[in-house]
């Protein structure tokens, strides 16, 4: 019984070459690939990323943190409550249903971090009583004329909260 070895088999229709396993295939003129091409691809491809990327970094607005603190003196006879409230995006501080806390005759530096050129009024009350407030009072619902700051580092002069 005669054996039949692999290169004794001659096949009537050889297989295609098997590319290498990538997604971008470069050919040749004679339709052959070319694997350094493949390299050279990927790497122009991801140069160009690279390079969009820093593109749009270029160009995107920055929003650059600031830091301001409030000055706030409780002259009234009871103690007060304090917010303030950004008026350029939805936040509160000190914020979570929580206020600051001012004593009858207690000066309080508040210090915050908000974006540059934020505008941040404050809103204060008598605790107990929050139709005796200050500012734009108690859950930014009122309107003043002074009681706003911008963010842009550095303190707010002493804010005194009279009866």
């Amino acid at each position: 019984m005669a054996t039949l070895r692999f290169r004794d088999v001659q096949m009537a229709h050889p297989l295609p070459p098997i590319p290498p396993p990538c997604h971008v295939l470069a050919r040749g003129r004679a339709g052959r690939f070319i694997p350094g091409e493949i390299i050279m691809s990927s790497y122009a491809f991801a140069r160009r990323v690279a390079a969009s990327l820093f593109i749009v970094t270029l160009f995107a607005p920055v929003a650059h943190a600031g830091d301001v603190t409030f000055e706030i003196k409780n002259s009234h006879p009871n103690a007060m409550r304090v917010e303030l409230y950004s008026q350029d995006r939805d936040h509160v501080w000190p914020g979570n249903n929580q206020d600051y806390y001012l004593n009858d005759g207690e000066t309080k530096s508040i210090p915050l971090s908000c974006s540059d050129g934020e505008s941040i009024c404050y809103g204060a009350w008598v605790d107990g009583d929050e139709n005796t407030y200050w500012g734009v009072g108690p859950g930014n619902t009122e309107k003043c004329d002074d009681c706003c700051y911008t963010c842009s580092g550095g303190e707010t002069e002493e804010i005194d909260l009279v009866p």
